[in-house]
């Protein structure tokens, strides 16, 4: 059985969250970080299962 190729149309919205983390020193940005729901994104494309359910197809 071979299965489907899972994503979305181009052009589909998505949203999904995140935060941006900067240190600052000597008043200049000298880090910075990123942490973002990237699996909330894909389910919200529907490459991924969603906690309570299956993929869209």
């Amino acid at each position: 059985m071979r299965s489907r190729p899972r994503h979305a149309p181009v052009g589909t919205p998505v949203a999904f969250s995140g935060h941006d983390i900067l240190r600052v020193s000597g008043g200049r940005f000298v880090g910075y970080w990123t942490c973002t729901d990237v699996l909330a994104g894909l389910a919200h494309l529907g490459a991924v299962s969603r906690p309570n359910g299956p993929a869209r197809s």
